[in-house]
């Protein structure tokens, strides 16, 4: 970087560019699980590695990992904070719930460092106005690129050593009368760099997949003239001169006759045509200019470090990549003038200097195990002081899955890019015209940079929010607690009704305010109280602007944290203050209801709420994480593994009636909350506005109605306590 020079504002944007790559770095992360499918009643064993994009190294930039265990309909069914010492962490996930049902599970892991990138607003209704929108606006927020790792969990064994693949749902699915598989073709396009151009030769990329993303094969026709064929993975590419003003159509017809169409964009007539092919043993990237007066350059990244920087002339630019003398992985192509407007953008993979040969060695595997044999194996490490995990499992009984990469894929290729990426192993088989086809394509398709080249280039566009934990920190802010307790009714900084209602909800909007904001700075307490400790470890800091933020000590297993505020500019030096906790009482309720909670506050004038980083939903599978693949590695397995009779399933079998429901099981609820939990998720969520419809039972008791109202506030459909 430091030999790389640039001139007036392209120099400052290179310098901004160097530097915001070496002083902040991402970290990646891979789980390295202990099998490939899991029974009811089993350990999920998992070693964790974080790497750091700077120096290729374990990473020490976060010391606190978030794995995460979400069931087949995106509930968390536990969430755990793994210790990470010099990158490298080790957990594990009971499967031994009562209430836990079979289906597709995601190990989901990230460190909170990571969630200052790839954030998004998800889809959703808008449906909240005034009060309510603003307090939930960034409750949406959803996250591009989470390591993940989908698997099939099925039944419990109904026999000891029985493993046969069985899997009921927990989730209510109906069959319909037609068709239930019936899903829509889908078409899209992806011209190279971004965008088309007027009048100059443009690559475009195009996708056909179903709904669930499974992949088409079949023939694109552009404008009923040219056809192309799909060239790998439902993907292919077309070459197209467009008219300035003239709108394109493609049609893409499938195996089965079925057809749809997609309108490219319009071509601009001032732009950059930006291309990038693999020619012999290294790559051509070609820019094109027309009808462009500012001047241009052009950045070649890797993990966000800046690789070259090449001023550009008017019309044709030709760069010459040679692999051998960079990295392997994903490099990342920008065009931009002096203001930092970028021009064009493309991805590509260069296998660099990389042989991909394993730098782990193992012998003394035999072909063929008895029961119980002890299994000793050699293992050797080319570098000194490699840190190892090693899962055994038997071949002849594993799940072959598309969710299968390992700690070279997902670090090179898949956490690069966006959305999951099946069976990513393929693409390093073989060095030749199909693979490296194949994962051009790959690259093509893909709108998502791990690296956004305005946030490092430009100041201004981006700034941290969370922290890089070395322990546990909690963040929040502290508002004025107005009303307390009235009628039966939890008023949380809401203190006065808007005139406005929904029809459908009790919910009020437009003048009700977010929150009081206490006039003063203030001073947070914390108490810890853990197990591990005798005294409560006792902390204190200031707010800045009503917000404050604590880092816990180490510790291990459940604690209690309790959190207190307080305006010491009011306090007297002749009056001894203590900090108290708010008391709560539970009791016995009458037959047939669950436990009720009371709750009092004594002379409460301040809230604290706790802002929790955890990312709040699931994406939904695609066809490839929650199908399996063909079992391609047994076809060289010597017969006699085979000989006991074992059959490889090659699809979940789901015990269903015909035209009917599929198996559901409603003996045992979806979902168990603890019912002061969802409260105190409910308060630190600011769903507060006062109103829970407690009309007929005592007063200041929470009632069952308002605890699930409660859990529906804070985002849960489905409840039973």
């Amino acid at each position: 970087d430091s030999k790389i020079t640039a001139p007036g504002r392209f120099g400052e944007m290179l310098t901004r560019l160097s530097n915001f790559g070496k002083v902040i770095p991402q970290e990646k992360v891979y789980i390295h699980m202990d099998n490939t499918c899991y029974f009811q009643g089993d350990t999920i064993w998992f070693a964790a590695y974080t790497r750091q994009t700077t120096n290729d190294k374990p990473s020490r930039v976060s010391r606190v990992l978030y794995a995460e265990l979400l069931n087949n309909d995106g509930y968390l069914v536990e969430r755990k904070l793994i210790e990470m010492q010099n990158g490298r962490g080790q957990g594990f996930f009971a499967l031994n719930n009562p209430i836990q049902y079979s289906g597709f599970y995601e190990l989901r892991a990230y460190t909170r460092w990571q969630l200052n990138w790839g954030k998004y607003e998800r889809e959703h209704q808008d449906v909240h106005v005034g009060y309510m929108r603003k307090v939930m606006e960034n409750r949406y927020l959803d996250y591009e690129k989470l390591y993940s790792r989908v698997f099939p969990v099925y039944d419990r064994p109904r026999e000891e050593g029985d493993y046969a693949r069985n899997m009921t749902l927990r989730n209510l699915r109906r069959y319909y009368s037609k068709n239930p598989d019936t899903q829509r073709l889908k078409l899209h396009l992806y011209p190279e760099g971004g965008n088309l151009v007027a009048g100059v030769p443009n690559r475009v990329a195009f996708e056909a997949t179903l709904d669930d993303g499974e992949w088409q094969e079949g023939t694109l026709f552009v404008d009923e003239t040219d056809s192309v064929r799909t060239v790998n993975r439902g993907r292919g590419i077309f070459i197209i001169t467009p008219e300035a003003g003239k709108t394109y159509e493609a049609t893409f017809v499938n195996q089965g006759g079925e057809k749809v169409s997609a309108k490219l964009p319009k071509a601009e007539e001032a732009g950059v045509a930006l291309s990038v092919e693999q020619d012999a043993d290294e790559f051509v990237i070609r820019a094109m200019t027309s009808q462009l007066d500012s001047k241009l350059a052009m950045t070649i990244m890797h993990e966000g470090r800046v690789e070259e920087l090449i001023m550009l002339n008017s019309g044709e630019n030709t760069f010459r990549f040679v692999p051998s003398t960079y990295y392997a992985g994903v490099h990342q192509v920008t065009v931009f003038d002096g203001e930092g407007r970028v021009w064009a953008d493309r991805l590509f993979f260069s296998r660099g200097r990389e042989t991909f040969e394993p730098n782990i060695t193992i012998t003394g595997l035999k072909e063929q195990y008895g029961a119980q044999q002890p299994i000793v194996l050699d293992i050797q490490a080319k570098a000194q002081d490699t840190p190892i995990s090693l899962a055994v499992r038997d071949r002849t009984n594993q799940d072959f899955l598309f969710d299968n990469a390992n700690i070279l894929t997902e670090m090179l290729l898949s956490s690069e890019i966006r959305g999951f990426v099946p069976d990513p192993g393929w693409f390093f088989e073989k060095d030749d015209v199909e693979h490296r086809t194949a994962l051009d394509l790959l690259m093509m398709i893909q709108g998502w940079r791990r690296f956004n080249w305005r946030d490092m280039a430009v100041k201004g566009e981006w700034d941290l929010t969370e922290p890089d934990e070395q322990s546990l920190v909690m963040v929040g802010r502290v508002d004025k607690y107005e009303t307390g307790l009235i009628n039966g009714e939890i008023r949380l900084g809401a203190p006065q009704r808007a005139k406005e209602t929904d029809e459908n909800s009790s919910l009020f909007y437009e003048e009700m305010p977010l929150h009081q904001k206490p006039k003063n700075e203030l001073r947070v307490h914390a108490e810890l109280i853990s197990p591990e400790y005798e005294d409560a470890v006792v902390g204190e800091v200031e707010t800045k602007d009503g917000r404050f933020k604590i880092q816990l000590p180490r510790f291990y297993g459940k604690s209690i944290l309790h959190i207190g505020a307080a305006d010491t500019t009011k306090w007297t030096k002749e009056k001894q203050y203590t900090w108290a906790q708010t008391k709560y009482i539970e009791e016995e309720a009458p037959a047939g209801l669950i436990n009720r909670i009371r709750f009092f506050v004594e002379d409460a004038e301040y809230l604290v709420r706790i802002r929790h980083p955890y990312p709040r939903f699931a994406k939904r599978y695609s066809f490839y994480q929650n199908h399996l693949s063909e079992a391609k590695e047994m076809s060289d397995s010597p017969p006699e593994l085979l000989a006991d009779g074992t059959h490889l399933m090659r699809e979940v079998p789901i015990r269903a009636r015909h035209g009917g429901l599929r198996a559901f099981d409603d003996s045992q609820p979806a979902l168990v909350l603890d019912a002061y939990d969802a409260y105190n998720r409910v308060i630190d969520e600011d769903y507060t506005n006062g109103d829970y419809e407690a009309k007929d039972i005592d007063e200041q008791i929470m009632t069952v109605a308002q605890k699930e109202r409660l859990l529906r506030l804070a985002g849960i459909e489905q409840s039973v306590l």
